[in-house]
């Protein structure tokens, strides 16, 4: 029988799914070929749709051991690029340039969310190539396509992540317009995402818009995050740290780095990356319950076990039993 450790730590610990405009990369675009090319290319030599279809395709052959080719994706691609840019060129106004894009990936593509959640995808919405191909994605990869085409044509889209979502946002410096990826496009005021993603923090607003670069290090967490839920923490922790050269003060990625450390009994690692994280965003749910929770299972500071557990409560972060039970029992009066 697992002791209740290894039952809380394999099951229960946390992981974490997460501006410039996304400009076309110029003529002098970096090739990419491996991960290590994607963390060395300039943010303007960086091309998005190029850096997640080859996160994808090496996944895939590494976790499945099925060869991928990235040529059909990018042919449709281009493809819904060709169909659109007529119509974009031609619309005059802001709202009038995303519907037609909506109007091709939702109404005539028919992409759609699937069942899967950001923080816990499944690798058929996860993956851009089974995304292109299945037509179900969720925030992240439908919000990457929907950049992959801004780029090209030229569109000033950039990305914003809120606790556990991901969406697109329009802004010209004069407009700004959310588009919801997940429902069909929709646009989205800021108030919304402060309600349905705030958990209740004071500082969601402003939404920041995120960089190329660190879009690509939030969706390369994410494989990460599928490698880690396979037993492959090592390899895990290696896609982590690329991801955090992409995207260097993400706490949400030093939380999963600091998850992926503690499946490999590295608590001291473990704990600093939480403490780290938590340098950066005091209010990361996720980050105080899985400090809190490693307190609890092996350092055995109960008085920073209850500090970060409260706090995780407070916030509403989901709790197993027996860390809810202890914070029961210890009550301040």
């Amino acid at each position: 029988m697992k002791s209740i450790q290894n039952v809380l730590l394999v099951l229960f610990s946390l992981s974490l799914a997460g501006g410039v405009v996304f400009a076309a990369a110029g003529p002098t675009r970096h090739a990419l070929k491996t991960l290590d090319d994607i963390v060395a290319a300039p943010e303007g030599n960086l091309d998005l749709l190029e850096a997640v279809l080859l996160i994808s395709r090496d996944a895939i052959e590494d976790l499945d051991g099925i060869k991928v080719s990235s040529g059909e994706s990018r042919q449709q691609v281009e493809r819904m690029v060709n169909q659109v840019s007529k119509s974009v060129a031609e619309a005059e106004e802001p709202f009038d340039k995303l519907r037609v894009l909506n109007r091709c990936l939702f109404e005539r593509e028919k992409f759609q969310a699937g069942s899967s959640s950001i923080e816990n995808s499944l690798p058929d919405e996860l993956f851009i190539d089974r995304v292109i191909k299945n037509h179900k994605g969720t925030c992240l990869s439908l919000s990457l396509l929907y950049l992959s085409l801004g780029e090209r044509l030229g569109l000033p889209l950039s990305a914003v992540s809120v606790p556990d979502h991901f969406f697109v946002r329009w802004d010209d410096g004069e407009v700004q317009i959310n588009v919801e990826t997940t429902q069909q496009g929709e646009f989205l005021p800021d108030e919304f995402y402060k309600l349905t993603h705030g958990q209740g923090r004071p500082d969601i607003l402003p939404l920041k818009p995120l960089t190329k670069r660190q879009v690509a290090g939030i969706f390369l967490s994410n494989v990460a995050n599928e490698y880690k839920q396979r037993g492959k923490y090592e390899e895990s922790i290696v896609l982590y740290r690329k991801a955090l050269a992409l995207a260097p003060d993400n706490p949400t990625i030093m939380t999963n780095l600091g998850n992926a450390y503690e499946r490999m009994g590295w608590i001291d690692e473990a704990i600093a990356q939480y403490e780290r994280s938590l340098n950066i965003d005091p209010l990361l749910c996720e980050t105080h319950y899985n400090l809190g929770l490693a307190h609890f299972l092996y350092t055995k500071r109960f008085d920073l076990a209850l500090i970060h557990g409260r706090v995780a409560e407070k916030i509403g972060c989901p709790m197993h039993p027996a860390f809810k039970d202890f914070l029961e029992k210890n009550k301040q009066p």
